[in-house]
């Protein structure tokens, strides 16, 4: 099958992760904590200011703000330049997506931005009640874009994710970096 769309992750592939930055300055246990609260707001399951109420349960024992934590995260997150310029140069070649887990914060890091420019579909699965590495996210993706699940190549860091649109039907591409991207998108190609 010809690949006719690429669905690409956000955090840790369009942009820098958010949450692995508080990994390396709390103990794993807290660590987890933080993830399920993310992953209970990336599913719409709660706000984000009920999320920033649990993570501030979660941070206060260890005499950390929250609200500050959460908002110095997003700051350093930046986009992936080379990886824009690629999908903008690629957009007759490929249908675009975003499918990513998100809160609604995440319309903040993209103010001032036009997605349409960039993208067909933008999914992010606080909007959809759906999270990745679950099945209905990647299928609902393919019938957005009008393309089968095999035309699709999904683009990821985490592993767990690309393994769920795989078994969705879809090629996937474990995101390290822009070079590694190109080069296995052009061997992906070169098996159609």
């Amino acid at each position: 099958m010809k690949i006719k769309a690429l669905l690409f992750d956000n955090f840790g592939v369009l942009m820098d992760p958010v949450y692995d930055t508080f990994c390396e300055t709390v103990p794993k246990d807290v660590f987890d904590q933080i993830v399920a609260a993310g992953r209970l707001s990336d599913a719409g399951k709660i706000t984000n200011d009920e999320r920033n109420l649990l993570m501030r349960a979660i941070l206060q024992p260890l005499g950390r703000d929250a609200a500050q934590e959460i908002e110095a995260a997003m700051g350093r997150s930046k986009r992936n330049q080379k990886l824009f310029e690629f999908i903008e140069a690629h957009r007759k070649q490929y249908k675009m997506a975003i499918v990513s887990n998100a809160s609604a914060n995440v319309l903040e890091l993209y103010k001032g931005v036009d997605l349409n420019k960039y993208f067909d579909q933008v999914i992010w699965s606080y909007q959809v009640k759906e999270i990745k590495p679950e099945l209905a996210i990647y299928r609902l993706a393919a019938e957005r874009l009008g393309v089968q699940p095999d035309e699709c190549v999904f683009i990821d860091d985490r592993q767990s994710n690309v393994d769920g649109a795989v078994t969705a039907g879809m090629k996937g591409i474990q995101y390290r970096d822009f070079e590694q991207f190109k080069a296995d998108l052009a061997k992906l190609e070169q098996e159609d």
